[in-house]
């Protein structure tokens, strides 16, 4: 680490306000928790947990007080969080100059960041008050860099180790405890780490050596000890893992009594068992057992947030990390990880088998080309990634009677398939409870919160759901394309039943299916208080030889929501070109929002109940209140029995939609009586 004192610590947070959150996730194997899982730009949330989002791989992690650091493949260096010191003052720890170029090594101090370039010149960027971010000229090339409080340790390509920074001198106080002064027996190192005022390193024959502030013990290094794989320093604490796996911690934390330093940091868990990797935060230590799990002590074990306890080491449920961790970093009040990501072809021939090795929080990366399904999820929280739909293609069942995807095992949110063409399904899954019903030529979703991103769903066939056939989810559905299915029944480009499933900022065109829905066919059981939201969609040349071209609507209790929707150009010869809403007792079911619904055949656009906002259009008859494309006696007898009301029951006897069904409605359903003209 990457530390700060206990002054700074509590003269911050008596003036702060916490948000309490859980663990956060970035895609592309970083996960983060603990403090700064948003950006409050207040002590102690900079958004040090919340990796940007283009930042899909990392192949390393570092993590200061406030900011986090990591290197992405091809050697390029990400840095987000917290760009001040603990005065306020600007220093920009978190700007990657912009001539870094590609990198091997990374560290991060309290308020600096430092690099090794490919060409071994260390590059330090942010505070410099104590001379941490000025190299000196004799370091020459290295192979390592580390960041500690207000100083910067790297090894040189000798094995020599080099620091400069605060330390230079043992002044007795901070910052200047001698953590500068590399003692001169040292010799060459394989491993170095930055502590608060204290520096650590191993030596070529694995032996552990210490100097700097050692009012804590944090470096009186045991003497039964013995050769170490790695070392890691906390503020006032210093782990290391010897080399048959055992972690040992010497320092502050020895206790856990919740005065200053006194965290438990230093108390291992008995249970523990051999590691593979370590890292020292604050006042927490983290460590990656041999079976790929975190393990965490110290500091924020709790769900309590007083400082310095911010769910540090606290790994939630959801966010175990078991048997997939690769790299593990732990900041002043925040803990990093990469999970393991899984490469097809390059790793794996198949998707499928890529997945089927994988463990919670792992990303599939899948390269452009086309694979053969079906794949199947298998109830893992993972993230699959395809190139990009137009490069990355999924396609066909292998002739069995199955989707091209299937998640259907209670996948959570953060389970993800994302950047695929999914085509060639022609018979779909299936329904359960009802084996001869095929669904989700496409896709089949059952019993799932997973989110589909960024796909295109194309030339898939089913009785049900040609595209798309959700059975009892949640989820998101966003950024996608589903065109050209051809469906036999419900739904030729998605059926959803029983779901609450949110579709946003797709398009949905030149969808075909025999009976309802065209593009949408949505069902609600006669109780269910779940239906989807479909925001910022359209829907456009969908078509069904029934009802309801553009969206077919049976409701239960809650209403179907549009939201800045165009619903255009879509066919049904029997009823509801656009949307078709079926009859649901007199009560609305439907609601659009900003929401267009024009130029479908037939007419009306919507057959059915519904009730519209003024920035809504819908291009049908004012005065067919029954939705039926004729304006006649059983539209005026309608009108009729709600005149003076605010027309509840039956909200197009209102034509001019003024809160009030009288004479001016009246005129308008006599000035359109006969065939509703388009």
């Amino acid at each position: 680490m990457k530390s700060e004192s206990i002054g700074v610590l509590l003269g911050l947070s008596l003036s702060a306000s916490f948000l309490l959150a859980d663990a956060a996730t970035a895609d592309g194997g970083i996960r983060s928790w603990g403090a700064g899982l948003t950006n409050t730009s207040a002590f102690p949330d900079y958004g040090q947990s919340a990796p940007p989002s283009s930042l899909l791989n990392a192949t390393a992690i570092a993590a200061g007080w406030m900011h986090s650091i990591a290197i992405l493949p091809g050697g390029t260096v990400s840095a987000w969080g917290s760009n001040v010191n603990n005065l306020g003052t600007a220093v920009n720890q978190s700007v990657v100059p912009s001539t870094l170029g590609t990198c091997t090594s990374i560290g991060a101090g309290f308020y600096h960041s430092a690099a090794v370039k490919t060409t071994g010149i260390v590059v330090c960027w942010g505070d410099n008050r104590y001379g941490q971010s000025t190299v000196p000229a004799t370091v020459g090339t290295c192979t390592k860099v580390a960041g500690g409080g207000y100083h910067t340790i790297a090894i040189k390509t000798n094995g020599l180790v080099a620091c400069w920074g605060a330390g230079t001198v043992f002044g007795g106080v901070n910052p200047d405890q001698g953590q500068s002064i590399v003692p001169a027996t040292l010799g060459t190192c394989t491993q170095i780490a930055g502590g608060g005022y204290h520096t650590v390193a191993t030596r070529t024959d694995g032996t552990v050596v210490c100097w700097g502030a050692n009012t804590y013990g944090q470096c009186n290094v045991p003497s039964t000890l013995g050769a170490c794989t790695q070392v890691a320093a906390g503020d006032t604490h210093t782990v290391a893992l010897k080399t048959t796996g055992t972690v040992v911690c010497f320092g502050g934390g020895s206790t856990n009594s919740g005065i200053f330093p006194e965290w438990g940091e230093s108390i291992v868990p008995s249970s523990l068992g051999a590691c593979t990797a370590i890292s020292a935060g604050g006042y927490h230590t983290v460590a990656v057992k041999a079976d790929g799990s975190v393990a965490a002590w110290g500091a924020g074990t709790g769900a309590a947030i007083v400082s310095p306890n911010y769910r540090q080491s606290l790994i939630p449920a959801e966010q175990a990390l078991a048997n997939s961790t690769s790299a593990i970093a732990a900041g002043g009040f925040h803990t990093m990880a990469i999970s393991k990501i899984r490469q097809v072809p390059s790793q794996y021939a198949t998707i499928q088998a890529a997945i089927d090795a994988c463990s919670p929080f792992d990303t599939v990366s899948v390269a452009a080309g086309t694979y053969a399904g079906p794949i199947i999820f298998g109830g893992k929280n993972i993230v699959v990634r395809g190139a990009g739909a137009s490069n990355t293609i999924i396609t066909g069942t292998g002739g069995a009677t199955t989707s091209v995807v299937r998640v259907v095992n209670g996948e959570p949110a953060t389970a993800r398939l994302e950047g695929f063409s999914i085509r060639g399904g022609q018979t779909g899954t299936p329904i359960p409870g009802n084996a001869s019903a095929l669904a989700g030529g496409g896709i089949f979703l059952y019993q799932t919160s997973a989110t589909i991103a960024n796909c295109t769903v194309e030339l898939n066939g089913a009785a049900f759901g040609a595209g798309i056939y959700a059975l009892y989810c949640a989820g998101v559905i966003e950024n996608c394309t589903i065109r050209k299915n051809s469906g036999d029944s419900y739904g030729g480009g998605m059926q959803f039943f029983d779901c609450s499933t949110i579709v946003r900022n797709c398009v949905i065109s030149n969808n075909t299916t025999v009976t309802a829905g065209g593009g949408m066919h949505i069902v609600q059981a006669a109780t269910s208080n779940f239906s989807p939201q479909i925001i910022n969609c359209t829907f456009g040349g969908n078509s069904t030889v029934d009802r309801g071209g553009g969206i077919s609507w049976q409701a239960g209790t809650a209403p179907l929501q549009l939201v800045n929707c165009s619903i255009t150009s879509n066919s049904a010869p029997i009823a509801g070109g656009g949307v078709y809403v079926y009859p649901s007792g007199g009560v609305n079911r439907l609601t659009l929002s900003n929401t267009t619904v024009c130029g479908n055949t037939v007419r009306p656009n919507i057959s059915g109940l519904y009730t519209s906002d003024s920035l809504s259009t819908v291009c049908d008859c004012a005065g067919d209140v029954d939705g039926n494309g004729l304006v006649n006696a059983p539209d005026l007898a309608i009108l009729l029995s709600v005149w003076g009301t605010n027309a509840a029951g039956f909200p197009s006897a209102d034509t001019n939609r003024d809160g009030l069904v009288n004479g001016p409605d009246l005129s308008r359903l006599l000035s359109s009586w006969g065939i509703c003209a388009p």
